[in-house]
């Protein structure tokens, strides 16, 4: 599936910002279902989301308020 071979490519991208100085402490790559997301950030209390997922998903935790 193309999701698949995004999220192996992302991660290389992240490996190679870590080889080039970058704090592992700066991002959080989570590769999951739209629900699971979802049930994350209503648990959690995230300073900053760039959210790339599901726009269902995104919609309603705009709406909602998060």
């Amino acid at each position: 599936m193309l999701k698949d071979k995004v999220s192996v490519v992302m991660e290389q991208f992240l490996c190679l910002l870590h080889t080039c100085g970058m704090p592992r402490r700066d991002v959080d790559f989570i590769n999951c279902s739209p629900d699971t997301m979802e049930r994350f950030l209503r648990l959690g209390d995230p300073r900053t989301t760039l959210f790339t997922g599901s726009s269902r998903v995104a919609e309603r935790l705009r709406l909602e308020g998060g």
